[in-house]
C-alpha cells in the first residue's frame, strides 16, 4: 500500500487485525500520531511507515511487536527517545533517519534531561601539527 497518496491519519481500528505480518505505508501523506494500537499486532514482522508527515513520539507499546524484524520510521516529523525495549534495540540508525525531532540509541543525538530536548553531540575538533625539515 505504498506510493498510494493515502491521506489521514492512521486509523485507530488497525490495532484489531490479528494476522497482518506485513505492513507498508510508505510515502504517502500520512498525519498524526502513530497509534499505539499497532503495538497489539502481536504478528508484525515488518513495518514501514517511511517517507509521510506522522509526528509525536514513537509509542512505547510498539516495543511489544516481539516478532518485528525490520522496522522503517525514516523521513517523518517524529520526536523524542526512541524505545529501546526487545527488538527496538536492535535497529539501526536508517530506521529512523530524517526525524530531526528523535534522539537516543542508535543516533548520535542525545536526550537532555532538563529541557526535554534533542541536542546534537559536538563536532570534536581535530588539530593538525605540521612538522617540516
Amino acid at each position: 500500500m505504498f506510493e498510494n497518496i493515502f491521506c489521514g491519519s492512521i486509523l485507530e481500528s488497525m490495532g484489531k487485525i490479528n494476522s497482518l505480518r506485513y505492513l507498508n505505508l510508505s510515502h504517502n501523506n500520512l498525519i498524526g500520531d502513530i497509534p499505539s494500537c499497532i503495538g497489539n499486532m502481536a504478528t508484525f514482522e515488518s513495518l514501514d511507515l517511511s517517507s509521510s508527515q506522522l509526528d509525536g513520539e514513537i509509542p512505547t507499546q510498539l516495543t511489544n511487536l516481539t516478532f518485528l524484524a525490520k522496522l522503517n520510521l525514516s523521513m517523518n516529523n517524529l520526536i523524542g527517545r526512541i524505545p529501546q525495549a526487545n527488538k527496538f534495540s536492535t535497529f539501526e540508525n536508517d530506521s529512523y533517519v530524517g526525524n530531526q525531532g528523535l534522539c537516543g540509541v542508535p543516533l548520535m543525538r542525545k536526550w537532555e534531561e532538563d529541557s526535554g530536548a534533542t541536542v546534537s553531540p559536538k563536532k570534536k575538533m581535530m588539530t593538525h601539527i605540521l612538522l617540516m625539515d
